[in-house]
C-alpha cells in the first residue's frame, strides 16, 4: 500500500471547494436570467379641476312666457266694496253694531246682519283703567290737577303738554316707567293755551318746530289739536 502524499490531499480539497463555488455561481446566474421582472403600469392621475366662477355658467334652457290670448275684464263691479262709515267693504253700522271684545289695538263688533267686523289700528284704541277694564282712548287734553302740565284724559302713553313753549319737555310721554320728552329749539318764553282748534303757531314757537310736533302727535294717536294759536 502506497501512502498518500501530503500535497495531494490539499489540492483535492481545493478542487472540491472550487467546484462547489463554481456550481453555486452557475445556479445563481441561471436563476437571475429566468426571473421575470414585473413592473406595474403607471396610473394616470386626474388633472386638477379648473376653478370657475359660477356666474360664468351658461343659463339653463327655458321657454318664453306666452302672451295673453285675451284682455283682462273691464266690467268688474266694485259697488259692494264702497266705503261705509269709514270701513271699506264692511257691514259695520256705527249705530246698531255692538262691541263684543276689545284690546289695546283691536276691536271686534257684531253687525246687525250677523257678520263680524274687526277694527285694527297702529295706535292705541283702548287703555285699561284702574280696575283693569278696557276703556276707549280719550286724547282730550285737560289741565293737570297736580302740575301745570295738561294731560290726556285716558291714553296708554300718558302724553302731557307743558304750560310754556320753551319748557325742556314741552311734550312728554310715559309708559311702564320709561319717559320720553321733546323740547323745541328757539321757542319763546310764552304760555301755551289749550284749545279745540289751532296748532303750535304764533310768536311762542318757531315754524320749524310745528312739523316735529305734528309727527309726534301722529305717533301718540292724538286727535284734534294740541295747541291754540299764541
Amino acid at each position: 500500500m502506497v501512502p498518500a502524499r501530503p500535497g495531494a490531499d490539499a489540492r483535492s480539497c481545493v478542487r472540491r471547494y472550487f467546484s462547489r463555488w463554481l456550481a453555486g455561481l452557475l445556479v445563481f446566474v441561471v436563476g437571475v436570467s429566468i426571473v421575470e421582472v414585473v413592473v406595474p403600469p403607471a396610473v394616470a392621475s386626474a388633472a386638477e379641476p379648473k376653478q370657475r366662477d359660477p356666474r360664468e355658467n351658461p343659463l339653463l334652457p327655458g321657454q318664453s312666457t306666452p302672451e295673453r290670448t285675451s284682455p283682462g275684464r273691464t266690467d268688474a263691479d266694485f259697488a259692494s266694496l264702497t266705503a261705509r262709515a269709514g270701513y271699506a267693504g264692511s257691514r259695520f253700522d256705527p249705530v246698531r253694531s255692538k262691541l263684543v271684545s276689545r284690546s289695546m289695538f283691536v276691536e271686534e263688533w257684531a253687525n246687525p246682519d250677523g257678520t263680524r267686523t274687526v277694527r285694527q289700528s297702529t295706535v292705541p284704541l283702548n287703555v285699561k283703567d284702574a280696575a283693569g277694564q278696557w276703556q276707549p282712548v280719550d286724547t282730550t287734553l285737560v289741565p293737570g290737577q297736580r302740575s301745570a302740565r295738561a294731560q290726556a284724559q285716558q291714553h296708554v302713553l300718558h302724553p302731557s303738554v307743558a304750560g310754556r313753549a320753551n319748557d325742556p319737555a314741552v311734550v312728554a310721554a310715559e309708559i311702564e316707567g320709561k319717559k320720553a320728552s321733546l323740547a323745541l329749539e328757539q321757542a319763546a318764553d310764552r304760555p301755551v293755551r289749550l284749545g279745540a282748534i289751532g296748532w303750535l303757531q304764533g310768536s311762542g314757537v318757531p315754524p320749524a318746530a310745528r312739523t316735529t310736533v305734528r309727527e309726534l302727535k301722529k305717533a301718540f294717536g292724538l286727535n284734534g289739536n294740541l295747541f291754540e294759536d299764541l
